[in-house]
């Protein structure tokens, strides 16, 4: 089916809190969360000072798991992470520059690869060369739609844009409302 680039993506794997963490015996239990795009997320978190892990697979959790889990405990959490202190908080947002430099430079990789490079061309190919987001301009660039399989994306995921689309694209994304609305002007 489709071709698995050689390199996986670096793997996001949790905060380390092992410094400033208030004390607690932590008890943990499943909890559910609904993420802004109504993707529902299932993740331990502990019932005493409100500590969360890393969202769990769906595929890992029982239908009778699921079903006992209780809502994710938001006000707890952010309780908890603010006495986490401030060393910590200074030491999680550290962390995810080092996980985005990872992926960037896996991510650079990968677009300069033989597999990108195919799968940017069938792209294009199926939008006949026009731009999939004015249906006017010649397309000359691919947008990911979801990063969730990036490396190993089918190409439904992947939409063939001209510059000026993909930029209002990504400044919607960024929620750039003012940059993307002045691109309105651009493609119309």
């Amino acid at each position: 089916m489709f071709k698995k680039y050689k390199i996986d993506p670096p793997q996001q794997k949790g905060y380390d809190y092992t410094h400033s963490e208030p004390p607690c015996d932590h008890k943990y239990e499943l909890r559910w969360d609904v993420y802004a795009n109504d993707s529902v997320h299932f993740k331990m978190q502990c019932v005493i000072c409100g500590k969360a892990g890393n969202s769990i697979r769906k595929l890992d959790i029982s239908v009778a798991e699921k079903d006992a889990a209780t809502p994710f405990d938001k006000e707890m959490y952010s309780s908890w992470k603010m006495s986490c202190g401030q060393e910590t908080l200074i030491k999680m947002r550290n962390q995810d520059k080092e996980k985005g430099v990872a992926w960037e430079k896996w991510y650079s990789t990968y677009l300069a690869s033989d597999v990108w490079r195919e799968k940017r061309a069938l792209v294009i190919n199926r939008a006949g060369g026009i731009c999939e987001g004015c249906r006017s301009r010649v397309a000359n660039e691919v947008h990911h739609l979801t990063y969730q399989y990036v490396g190993n994306e089918p190409l439904f995921h992947l939409v063939a844009l001209c510059h000026d689309c993909h930029q209002k694209i990504e400044a919607i994304k960024d929620g750039d409302v003012e940059k993307s609305t002045s691109m309105d002007n651009k493609t119309n």
